[in-house]
């Protein structure tokens, strides 16, 4: 493979070695400015998105994952100079709740979500599923809450990372990222990394990014993660009923609302709201559904969201 970034060579020979090479032994030392991570920055600029991916997934496996988002963020904030809002926090967040959006006056430059969506779907392909998962939790910033009682998760990026990936064609590596999250199995953190699933589409609902979030959500209505991953398998509404019944544990109950205003809007003809419903009960009881039904009268009277 040929770089557009000084026309250097790259794949499975050991120049490309000693670049991942160096450029963790850079960014371990913290040194973002280094001339591997600006490399790198342009790789991704130049459409690179293969090397780009392979170096990201390199610093993963070798127990750096945060480096790996820092060098992500790097490449979304490649001259972006347009303030980008932020949501508003949930109710009752906080680092032990579950994450929330963050401080609009934190954001000082727009992100190129578009460009990292790219890379993250390049990392799926390849079959690095759980590369792209550490690297969304990784994503996260714990913010001061508004009322100063600690840091709750700021999981704005996060969900712009996943849902501009829908208009990109790649809704179904968002998907899989989505399904490793909610099956995490990697003890104390699988509980946060579940969570954070139906934050991602609050977040997207909030920011008026409903049609990216009802896609996203029609990949949660798969089976399984190894049907999913096959090809196969038919729509099952237990984890995208899990979520809900989370949202409206949460406070959220308008997010889910939302969702399923907009999913019976689509008209599909495998999809059936009622049937959605029982399977949010199933995960708490008839009060959580019968809430959200209540939401949705609501969510109808609204303008129709994009």
């Amino acid at each position: 493979m040929e770089s557009a970034a000084d026309g250097v060579s790259w794949g499975g020979g050991s120049e490309g070695d000693s670049f991942v090479e160096l450029l963790l032994q850079e960014v371990k030392s913290n040194d973002l400015s280094s001339p591997s991570v600006q490399m790198l920055v342009e790789m991704a600029k130049s459409g690179d998105s293969d090397t780009v991916a392979d170096a990201l997934s390199y610093l993963v496996e070798a127990g750096a994952p945060d480096k790996a988002a820092a060098c992500l963020r790097q490449i979304m904030a490649h001259e972006q100079k347009a303030a980008q809002p932020s949501a508003a926090a949930p109710n009752g967040s906080d680092t032990n709740a579950g994450p929330a959006p963050g401080n609009t006056s934190d954001k000082t430059k727009a992100l190129d979500y578009a460009l990292a969506g790219r890379i993250l779907n390049r990392l799926i392909e390849l079959g690095s599923i759980t590369e792209g998962q550490d690297l969304i939790k990784f994503m996260l910033v714990a913010r001061d809450t508004d009322r100063g009682r600690g840091k709750m998760l700021d999981c704005y990026d996060a969900s712009f990372i996943l849902g501009t990936m829908v208009p990109e064609g790649a809704a179904e590596s968002a998907g899989r990222i989505l399904f490793a999250l909610y099956s995490s199995d990697s003890g104390e953190d699988s509980a946060a990394s579940q969570t954070l699933v139906p934050f991602i589409l609050g977040t997207l609902v909030d920011h008026n990014r409903s049609a990216w979030a009802v896609e996203l959500s029609k990949q949660l209505m798969y089976t399984t993660l190894e049907e999913i991953e096959a090809g196969a398998g038919e729509y099952d509404y237990s984890v995208l009923g899990w979520c809900m019944a989370q949202m409206v544990w949460y406070g959220r109950a308008d997010w889910a609302a939302r969702l399923c205003v907009e999913l019976d809007r689509q008209q599909l003809d495998w999809f059936n709201t009622q049937e959605l419903l029982g399977a949010v009960a199933s995960w708490g009881d008839m009060s959580y559904s019968m809430t959200i039904a209540n939401f949705m009268q609501d969510a109808r009277m609204e303008p129709r969201r994009t």
